[in-house]
């Protein structure tokens, strides 16, 4: 009986090389919905993503397309979009590719998780596809940017649906699709206890995520080295932790050069990606982020989780994560010498930070945790089928 039919969910995602924190929220979601689900990925290409995928029962789909970020980011993808006929023509085929395998394998909702993939499903909703497209939306758009006025002229209003991962994020959407949009913060896996070290002979500040400009990794390098200076007789270093993605590997080569000229190359290190984040923060004391317009901050909810404060810059989302005073220090953006002032409250006051990590560690259980925030994300996808299935059969 077609009311018996399974419910069938489609996942765009086009980066599978290399997991950030999008990746890592879409395999927590499909390592849900698969037991429940017919669950299929599509993918621009082959990748840990894909493998993470197919090892949670998910089939995946790889439709090759040639169109990838110009220059040093994707932020410039829409730019290389209009200009580069290649990169047209190789994305519309991923489109038609896409639209051929919906209409064989009819999904009762697509997921799509990041900008470039939800183009593709505004594209399928043009194409003729009915079903609900749900839009992940993690990006923070300027008002009257071109982006923003394209999720404003193709969003799907009577098929599409949004989730936000910040009530920023939704604050800066067009109107049209804030009215279709829900919140729901990003999950991180929450240990039963604090992990944080609780040694004071050292104060280990530490920083991971994506090693890139956006991320403020150069200021937070100056910032430590101004840290230095004002706190001589302080025993502290800072750790910086992730993968340089989608931007320029010289960047990283800049961050080596730069911790050398200011002679911290004793007390500052530069690390590579770790798949097991709190191995490393649980060696450190304090979680620094100096991020511009941070769309939320997957990294920092995990901080708290481990039970370590922030010290961050009250850019974009990071409010919503962090208490000012309670669980972490909030500086306004740019602001230098208020950020080092910052991290010498936890020099001169040690115990302030297991006091702060304490509460932090709470609030992740109770906002950021992947056992609550996870079966939200899915049950919306999937309660539209439901309540479908719900109606026939009451008939």
């Amino acid at each position: 009986m077609a009311g018996d039919r399974p419910i069938v969910a489609v996942f765009i995602n086009h980066w599978a090389k290399n997991l950030g924190g999008a990746e890592y929220s879409l395999i927590d979601i499909m390592n849900y919905v698969a037991s429940r689900c017919q669950a299929h990925l599509i993918t621009s290409e082959p990748g840990p993503l894909a493998e993470k995928a197919a090892m949670l029962g998910v089939t995946c789909h790889i439709i090759p397309c040639g169109l990838k970020p110009a220059g040093k980011n994707r932020e410039r993808l829409l730019p290389a979009m209009l200009v580069s006929w290649r990169g047209q023509i190789s994305f519309l085929w991923f489109v038609v590719r896409s639209s051929f395998l919906a209409h064989r394998i009819v999904p009762d909702c697509i997921h799509a998780n990041v900008p470039k993939s939800h183009v593709t499903l505004f594209l399928l909703a043009a194409l003729g596809y009915k079903g609900a497209c749900w839009f992940h939306v993690r990006e923070i758009f300027k008002k009257g940017s071109v982006p923003y006025r394209m999720y404003q002229l193709l969003f799907p209003k009577k098929t599409g649906n949004c989730i936000a991962i910040s009530q920023t994020v939704k604050a800066h959407m067009p109107p049209g699709m804030q009215k279709k949009t829900i919140i729901i913060y990003n999950g991180v896996v929450v240990p039963p206890a604090i992990i944080a070290s609780d040694d004071c002979e050292e104060l280990r500040f530490v920083y991971l995520g994506r090693v890139v400009p956006w991320k403020g990794c150069h200021l937070l390098i100056r910032i430590f080295a101004l840290a230095k200076k004002q706190y001589p007789d302080a025993n502290t270093t800072l750790t910086l932790v992730g993968d340089t993605l989608y931007w320029s590997r010289d960047y990283r080569e800049h961050l080596r050069k730069q911790i050398q000229q200011c002679g911290l190359t004793s007390s500052c290190t530069l690390l590579s990606h770790t798949e097991k984040p709190y191995d490393v923060l649980g060696r450190h004391h304090v979680f620094c982020n100096a991020s511009y317009n941070e769309p939320f901050g997957r990294s920092i909810a995990e901080a708290q989780a481990a039970g370590l404060p922030v010290v961050a810059f009250d850019s974009g989302a990071v409010k919503e994560i962090v208490e000012h005073e309670r669980t972490g220090l909030l500086v306004p953006y740019d602001d230098t010498s208020g950020f080092v002032r910052a991290m010498g409250r936890f020099i001169n006051e040690p115990r302030l930070a297991r006091s702060m990590g304490i509460k932090g560690h709470q609030r992740a259980k109770e906002f950021f945790n992947r056992d609550i925030q996870v079966p939200a994300i899915c049950n919306e996808l999937l309660k539209l089928k439901k309540q479908a299935n719900t109606d026939k059969n009451g008939k």
